[in-house]
């Protein structure tokens, strides 16, 4: 006997392998990751001569539906072709191994000769794509007569998928900037008609629909040549019975999207649970190959992320980058799952500076500090570079694009400990109390976490910022914290309770204030070990909802009044619509619901 559940599905981050086709008759496409998208500016640049070789991985689960076709070409878009010489496209089993196809153009002499933008170059000798398949690497090499921006990445990310290297040194990955505008044109075969595959996926609590609830992140990809509209997924594990989700959605040929949907076993599940996610059939029509249809997905809670800005008001060079991270989380993901904290230092100080800012200053290293900066996560790896003194963990992004390729790389890490957060006030709302959850699975290994409480207001009028004339509005302004490295976490088993208590300033406009929690892994000795695990915010607008997201919603015991329905998205919907639905109540609670 199985369960049945209709879930919804909610494109997070449509990204990964594209394929499409590339002649009428559907017998040559391109397969990439970028969608046929190149950009017109670039972030990495090396000083001097020598080869430039960016590459891209292409895993044998999407090479399998072509085997016994053939690599007929390699497109590969540059930023710039001043200072280049020659241009090398390839086909490879490794980074380092040899080209098992090649083929050379330059900027003159040759047809074609290298351009700004895409590069379309066929092999003389096409690579045929085994029976036995394995990942291969496409990529190109090129020669600057000195320094000079030419990759070309576009968004989203895919992890693991973009690696570069310059005149023989180690191949350093990039991914999390974007991926390489390349793709391989495959022909000499027989493409399938539906074919959809299971890539990765991740499983976690989603304790606002149930105790026992799970939420399924599912990056599937549609290998073939036909749209696919919807799919079912049977999700099974020992001794439970096995449940199987409608998943109605639009997949067109070649897209690779990251889905979720909601399912609900009954009973209580953790890291441990072995689940296998599988393909049960196709609504357009019938998959053809089984061989990529199940995967097991790993147990992780959501990740949310935590931005630190560097800025004062004597910084001339402030503002644009705080209207450009301003711009960033006003957008979807980001305006839900990052928060960012404001740290009045790096370029002197103000009159919002706190002593925590001081001490953050040790995160710039043995480095100068300076403001404009972010950190992400506390992570020394944006933008991926080599520090031949120590790495530190601020940057400067060169546009929103490089920002937002960073912030979805973390959104799609998962993590292994979730926060939640309540908040109350006094009767007069002269104080407010701050209430924080933690729970950690089986995996969670931070040796030495701690917790911050940082309470923040925006909008904040100032007359003296540099770089700007009359009056300027300053966000995440730091009104009170619980201390600069936060409190020890001492589990009681998987769980841990804080509750700290911040008095409120009659000036502060409360309307605009918001607490913002997270733990991270406390290192002394080192800056590069201080990665922050998780976060949560709650505006204080918000205060007295159930918006913890560790325990479930408690049912009470008046008569509740539903005053509001929406999607996943925040938009109105009735009751007749399925799917999962927030429903919001007259007691300021809310709480998640599947409609079948």
């Amino acid at each position: 006997m199985k369960k049945y559940l209709l879930s919804i599905l909610t494109l997070v981050f449509a990204f990964g392998l594209t394929v499409q086709a590339a002649d009428g008759d559907g017998n040559t496409v391109t397969l990439g990751y970028c969608n046929g998208q190149a950009s017109t500016t670039a972030t990495i640049e090396e000083s001097g001569r020598g080869w430039l070789e960016c590459a891209l991985r292409l895993p044998a689960s999407a090479l399998q539906n072509y085997a016994g076709c053939e690599i007929q070409a390699v497109r590969a878009a540059i930023v710039q072709r001043i200072n280049t010489d020659s241009l090398v496209v390839w086909v490879r089993k490794e980074l380092n191994g040899e080209n098992l196809a090649e083929q050379l153009i330059r900027r003159s002499g040759t047809t074609p000769t290298i351009q700004q933008g895409w590069n379309e170059i066929f092999f003389d000798q096409p690579f045929q794509i085994p029976s036995e398949v394995e990942d291969l690497y496409i990529g190109y090499s090129i020669y600057q007569r000195t320094g000079v921006k030419i990759i070309s990445q576009v968004q989203p990310p895919v992890l693991n998928s973009t690696y570069y290297r310059f005149d023989g040194s180690s191949w350093k990955d990039i991914s999390g900037s974007g991926v390489a505008s390349i793709e391989a044109l495959i022909g000499g075969g027989t493409m399938p008609d539906y074919e959809l595959g299971f890539l990765s996926a991740t499983i976690s609590p989603e304790l606002a629909v149930s105790p026992t609830a799970l939420r399924v992140s599912l990056t599937a990809h549609n290998y073939g040549l036909k749209e696919i509209t919807g799919f079912r997924v049977k999700a099974s594990a020992p001794g439970i019975e096995a449940i199987e989700s409608d998943v109605e959605a639009s997949v067109p040929v070649g897209s690779t999207a990251e889905c979720e949907f909601i399912f609900d076993p009954g009973v209580e599940t953790n890291e441990y649970t072995q689940w296998t996610l599988e393909l049960v059939s196709l609504k357009d029509g019938e998959d053809q190959s089984a061989d990529n249809n199940t995967v097991n997905p790993a147990f992780a809670f959501q990740r949310n992320a935590l931005i630190e800005e560097f800025t004062t008001l004597r910084c001339p060079n402030c503002p644009p980058v705080a209207a450009l991270l301003k711009e960033v989380l006003s957008q979807s993901p980001y305006a839900e799952r990052v928060y960012a904290i404001a740290h009045h230092s790096g370029y002197y100080t103000d009159i919002f500076t706190v002593d925590a800012d001081y001490d953050y200053l040790s995160f710039y290293g043995t480095g100068d500090p300076y403001a404009p900066s972010l950190m992400l996560n506390r992570r020394p790896n944006y933008p991926y570079y080599e520090n031949k003194n120590q790495k530190v963990t601020n940057f400067i992004p060169s546009s929103e694009e490089e920002l937002k390729g960073y912030l979805n790389t973390e959104l799609l890490r998962g993590s292994n400990v979730v926060l939640g957060m309540s908040l109350t006030f006094n009767a007069d709302s002269t104080r407010l109390t701050v209430t924080v959850d933690a729970r950690k699975n089986g995996n969670y290994s931070t040796p030495s976490p701690r917790l911050n409480v940082f309470l923040l207001e925006d909008e904040v009028l100032t007359r003296d910022q540099a770089g700007t004339s009359g009056k300027y509005y300053l966000e995440h302004v730091t009104r009170g914290y619980n201390s600069t490295w936060g409190t020890s976490v001492d589990w009681d088993g998987k769980d841990y309770s804080y509750t700290y208590t911040f008095d409120l300033d009659g000036k502060w406009n409360k309307e605009n204030m918001e607490v913002v929690a997270f733990i991270y892994n406390y290192d002394y000795s080192s800056i590069n070990n201080r990665e922050v695990d998780n976060a949560v915010r709650v505006k204080l607008a918000d205060s007295g909802k159930d918006v913890t997201g560790i325990r479930p919603i408690s049912p009470t015991e008046e008569t509740l009044t539903e005053v509001g329905r929406y999607d996943l998205s925040g938009r109105p919907v009735d009751k007749a619509t399925k799917g999962v639905q927030v429903v919001r109540f007259s007691n300021g609670t809310a709480k998640k619901v599947v409609v079948l």
